[in-house]
């Protein structure tokens, strides 16, 4: 996508500071970053948000995440790291492409952040906790429905013990049968 930022920086990585890339993602160190070491990894492909990488996308992209991660830790020497991914523009996404920011974090870095936790009633959470259930059930059910439907058919085995009868196979369809001898 030509008015992306981010698109931009991978058909010009080479005037940035690269880190990691392979077929899937590439990683380049924040150019305006939290603290020193502050990585950004973000998928070739163009996804506005994290809810439209495709979950094979996603799965490589966290395992390069932790290893980024795992590298920044012991390279850098700090003492821990913010795997952040701001979704949305409420979120903070300034960006249109999903984008995982790996932090380092060291004692006394001044990076904040913690909230103001809002105590909510058990009500409440009951509610929410029901609203969000049943939106995980549909969507489970609605990923198992897609996996049926483009699911290869088993193919129906027929065993052959009288060889000149003609078998009428009708909708099965041929690829669907296998004849046994």
């Amino acid at each position: 996508m030509r008015e992306c930022d981010v698109c931009k920086i991978i058909e010009n990585k080479d005037s940035f500071n690269l880190i990691y890339e392979d077929s899937i993602c590439i990683a380049i160190i924040h150019e305006i970053p939290a603290v020193k070491g502050h990585v950004i990894l973000f998928p070739k492909e163009h996804y506005p948000i994290f809810e439209e990488v495709p979950k094979k996308v996603i799965n490589h992209i966290f395992k390069i995440t932790n290893k980024i991660s795992t590298v920044i830790f012991d390279s850098m020497s700090c003492q821990g790291t913010n795997i952040i991914i701001n979704n949305g523009i409420t979120a903070g996404q300034e960006l249109p492409h999903f984008i995982i920011n790996i932090i380092p974090r060291f004692e006394n870095d001044n990076i904040n952040f913690e909230w103001t936790p809002n105590k909510k009633s058990d009500s409440e959470l009951d509610i929410t906790q029901t609203i969000i259930k049943q939106a995980l059930n549909a969507k489970k059910e609605i990923e198992q429905k897609k996996e049926i439907t483009n699911s290869e058919p088993e193919p129906i085995h027929i065993q052959n013990k009288q060889p000149n009868k003609v078998f009428n196979v009708g909708a099965l369809g041929v690829e669907n049968i296998k004849i046994l001898k």
